[in-house]
């Protein structure tokens, strides 16, 4: 193939591969908005995104001058492992939300059945991301390292609704069920004002 050819196509997958990452961490993104907002916090986006080293400051009625910083990390595979961080980017978050999408097996497992499944949250406090960070595992990039979140003892702990209660915790944000009935509450009071008779 001649060089003109193949560096070509080495830059149409480069390409392929940085829009498939724009859609991987778009995606988680706006998963762990939803989550949050479900779970009764207020979510902001830095104006400067990619820059300040993390991609959520959270917020509550119940303390609107503390914010709680997250950097969220998506793993589109359901086979990929733990995400990658740059060194110098650790101090920069509170905590670290990773989703994984389990859009099918494209690695280790690759062409085995039952790959997509639903997609899975966990959030870390930043100190544990520093316990299971591994530094030097990304290979070609000396700057970072990967977080080895499988190696953290009771994952269950920092799943789903556990993990979004330790942010909401920490916002004393009341719990998922006192949260619904505050907003049912408020339907029923705006519902009755709207139709006095």
């Amino acid at each position: 193939m001649p060089k003109g050819k193949a560096r070509s196509s080495r830059d149409e997958r480069r390409g392929a591969a940085r829009v498939e990452s724009q859609r991987t961490a778009a995606a988680a993104q706006a998963y762990v908005e939803a989550m949050l907002i479900r779970r009764g916090m207020w979510t902001h986006r830095p104006i400067l995104e990619n820059q300040e080293g993390f991609d959520l400051v959270c917020t509550s009625r119940e303390r609107q001058r503390h914010m709680v910083r997250v950097q969220v990390k998506g793993r589109w595979a359901t086979d990929a492992g733990g995400p990658n961080i740059q060194n110098e980017r650790l101090d920069d978050f509170d905590y670290l939300a990773l989703v994984r999408l389990n859009a099918g097996y494209y690695y280790s497992m690759k062409g085995k059945p039952g790959g997509v499944k639903p997609p899975e949250i966990y959030v870390f406090p930043g100190a544990v991301v520093k316990k299971y960070f591994r530094k030097g595992l990304t290979p070609g990039k000396g700057w970072g390292g990967k977080f080895q979140y499988e190696h953290v003892p009771h994952l269950k702990n920092y799943e789903g609704d556990a993990g979004l209660d330790r942010i909401a915790a920490e916002l004393r944000v009341p719990g998922l069920e006192a949260h619904a009935s505050k907003i049912v509450a408020g339907h029923r009071r705006r519902a009755r004002s709207s139709n006095p008779g």
